[in-house]
C-alpha cells in the first residue's frame, strides 16, 4: 500500500517537475530570444515594392506584410509553419456556407396536391378579414365624431376660463420682472465686486505656475532625473533600431538649386547613416529612385532592466519626492 502512494507521489512529481521545466523554458524564451525583424522597400520608375517581415524563435512564430503597389497587399501571420489567415478565411466559408436540402418526389408530389386546398383556405380568410376591417372603420369614423364633438364644448369652456385670467396673469408676470430686475440692480456692486476678486486670483495664479514650473526645471533633483532618463532612452533607442542598414538612392528635381539643398541636408546628417546609405544627386531633372535594406533585433530583458534601472535610480527618487512635497505644501 505504502508502495503504491510512493509511486503515485513520484509520478505527480516528476509531472510537476516536467511543468515547471516547461514554465521556465517559456519565460527565458520571452525574456533572451531576441524578436527580429526585417524591412525591404525598393522602387523604380512608378513601381514600389515593400516587404516586412518578424518573427521570433527560429520562425516558430512569424509574421509578414507585402505590398506589391497599389492597394495590393498581402498579411500572413504563421504559427508553427501554419497559416492563420488561411484558417481564418476557411472558418468564414464554412460559416457562410449553406448546405442544400434535398425532398422525396412523395413529399413534392404531396405539396402539389395540398396547393389548391391551401389557395381556398386563404382566400376565405381574405373575405373575412376584409369585412371585419370595414366594419372597424365604420366603428372608429362615429367614435371620432362624438370625440369631436366633447372636444369643442370643453374647448369652448377653456377659453371663456382663460379670458377671466388673463389680466391676473399678465399682472403677476409684470410685476415678478419688476421684482428681477430692482434685485439685480441692488446686488449689481456686489457682483462686479466678486468677479474683479476672482479675476486677479487667476492672474496671480497664472503668473505663479510658470515661475514655479521653471524653478522645478532648474532644480537639482529635475536635472539629475533628466540627465538619467536620456541616458537610459538613448540606450533603449540602441538597442531598437536596426543593426544593419544598406541603400541606395537616387534623386532629383526639376529645379537643381532643390536638389542641392537636399544634399546639403543629407550630408549634415552622415554621421547617422555612414556608409550605410549611398546616394546620388540628379540634377537634370525628376527623379526618385532606389532601394533600402535593414535588420534588427529586440530583446525584452534589456527593455525590462533599462526600465528597471530607471525606477530604481536615485535621482528619480529625489525628484518624486520633491514633486510630492511641493503639491502638499499647496504649490
Amino acid at each position: 500500500m505504502i508502495g503504491i502512494i510512493l509511486g503515485i507521489l513520484k509520478v505527480i512529481g516528476i509531472v510537476l517537475l516536467i511543468l515547471l521545466g516547461l514554465i521556465l523554458l517559456l519565460l527565458s524564451a520571452v525574456l533572451f530570444a531576441p524578436v527580429r525583424y526585417g524591412l525591404y522597400a525598393d522602387k523604380e520608375d512608378k513601381d514600389i515594392h515593400a516587404d516586412a517581415k518578424v518573427f521570433w524563435l527560429l520562425g516558430i512564430i512569424y509574421g509578414s506584410v507585402k505590398y506589391t503597389g497599389g492597394k495590393d497587399y498581402k498579411i500572413s501571420i504563421r504559427i508553427f509553419g501554419i497559416d492563420l489567415m488561411k484558417v481564418q478565411d476557411f472558418f468564414k466559408k464554412r460559416k457562410t456556407g449553406k448546405k442544400p436540402s434535398f425532398k422525396n418526389d412523395s413529399v413534392v408530389m404531396q405539396e402539389i396536391e395540398e396547393k389548391p386546398a391551401r389557395i381556398l383556405i386563404e382566400e376565405k380568410q381574405d373575405q373575412k378579414a376584409t369585412e371585419e376591417l370595414e366594419s372597424s372603420v365604420k366603428k372608429t369614423r362615429q367614435e371620432k365624431e362624438i370625440v369631436k364633438e366633447i372636444v369643442k364644448g370643453k374647448v369652448k369652456e377653456k377659453v371663456k376660463e382663460e379670458q377671466k385670467t388673463d389680466f391676473g396673469k399678465l399682472f403677476k408676470k409684470t410685476w415678478g420682472k419688476i421684482k428681477n430686475a430692482v434685485t439685480f440692480i441692488v446686488h449689481l456692486p456686489k457682483r462686479i465686486k466678486e468677479k474683479v476678486l476672482s479675476l486677479k486670483k487667476a492672474v496671480k495664479k497664472r503668473i505663479e505656475k510658470p515661475r514655479e514650473a521653471i524653478a522645478f526645471i532648474k532644480s537639482e533633483e529635475f536635472q539629475g532625473a533628466y540627465a538619467c532618463a536620456k541616458a537610459k532612452i538613448k540606450a533603449l533607442l540602441k538597442h531598437i533600431l536596426p543593426r544593419k542598414v544598406k541603400g541606395e538612392l537616387a534623386f532629383g528635381f526639376e529645379d537643381p538649386s532643390i536638389t542641392g539643398q537636399i544634399l546639403g541636408a543629407a550630408a549634415m546628417l552622415y554621421p547617422i547613416y555612414g556608409k550605410s546609405i549611398s546616394l546620388y544627386p540628379d540634377f537634370t531633372g525628376n527623379r526618385l529612385e532606389g532601394y533600402i535594406k535593414l535588420k534588427g533585433h529586440i530583446r525584452v530583458c534589456v527593455i525590462l532592466k533599462l526600465a528597471w534601472e530607471l525606477y530604481r535610480d536615485q535621482n528619480i527618487k529625489a525628484m518624486r519626492k520633491a514633486y510630492t512635497r511641493r503639491n502638499k505644501n499647496g504649490r
